[in-house]
């Protein structure tokens, strides 16, 4: 977009947390989007997986929670879905010649992505389409250039498949700035643009008010006892995966939460989630289990501190 559009003063923040669903990014937000941004793009149904429900879908409402989340930071930015192939759907079916081994293989329906255009039209958000740009000419036609091979390294898309997904944005964006050539910018397109967000599409599926996420050394800070558990870096200084390992039996790790939220907001009889993330990608991975502690902060309170 930078070079597309060089008289243009842009600037661009990579918010991506690898391996993550959307409830991370729902919790977490605030780590990877500033809050005066005015374009926001959104991947996550590869990582968020499937689930083959049309209505009250666990996936639809998870992103919708996000984007109402996004849409309601201070800038009011403009929100865009890039929806990308889920696993094994970039590959060939079973039996052809580029798929020998009957190795993983997913139809060009079987994806989320359809059921979340109702949150693409009841939000008047945007949507890019990897899989729509790309199925015809690479399980059909076989396309140089736009073969599965020549676009993704395993299930995600390599260097060319993502250059492809920023030709989708470039040209979105050329499209909207020619569409103001022929019908400028009114004031009701501002008026539009200003309104406040509408009630949940689903019923009760807000968004949490005063969400706080703790990762890396903030979260260390909450570790009062660590007996088996290191902190490691499992990823690159590029792109680090920071957490507690451990690899013998009888391992503890105790935390101390603060679920007091009074000073955001937050009344003091409140409910409160905690949420733990874990990995749970790799092979012989062990078990664990998790116990809680209600401590009183002070006396005739209601606000807690869970161990």
């Amino acid at each position: 977009m930078i070079s597309a559009f060089p008289r243009a003063n842009i600037t661009a923040r990579n918010g991506c947390t690898p391996g993550v669903p959307t409830p991370y990014m729902i919790m977490c937000l605030e780590l990877s989007v500033d809050r005066d941004v005015d374009l926001v793009f959104m991947e996550y149904t590869l990582n968020d997986g499937i689930d083959p429900m049309l209505f009250n879908n666990r996936i639809v409402m998870d992103m919708e929670r996000l984007v109402r989340r996004v849409m309601d930071l201070p800038s009011q930015p403009a929100v865009v879905f890039m929806h990308v192939p889920t696993f094994g759907m970039a590959n060939y079916p079973k039996g052809h010649e580029k798929n020998p081994e009957n190795g993983t293989y997913t139809r060009f329906y079987e994806t989320t992505e359809d059921a979340q255009t109702a949150i693409s039209q009841y939000y008047d958000v945007q949507y890019l389409s990897l899989r729509t740009a790309m199925y015809r000419l690479a399980a059909h036609k076989g396309v140089e250039g736009f073969r599965w091979e020549d676009a993704f390294v395993d299930h995600h898309p390599g260097d060319h498949g993502h250059k492809i997904m920023a030709d989708l944005a470039v040209n979105l964006i050329q499209r909207v700035a020619l569409g103001l050539l022929m019908e400028p910018y009114s004031a009701a397109d501002a008026e539009a643009a200003n309104e406040p967000l509408p009630p949940p599409m689903y019923a009760g599926n807000t968004a949490p008010s005063s969400p706080m996420c703790l990762v890396g050394d903030a979260f260390r800070q909450l570790v009062i006892l660590s007996e088996g558990f290191e902190y490691i870096n499992e990823g690159t200084a590029i792109k680090p995966k920071p957490g507690y390992v451990a690899t013998q039996p009888g391992s503890r790790l105790q935390l101390r939460v603060d679920t007091d939220r009074s000073a955001v907001g937050s009344p003091p009889d409140a409910m409160v989630h905690v949420y733990l993330h874990h990995l749970r990608s790799y092979e012989h991975m062990g078990t664990a289990t998790i116990t809680w502690h209600l401590v009183p902060r002070v006396a005739n309170t209601s606000s807690r501190f869970p161990d």
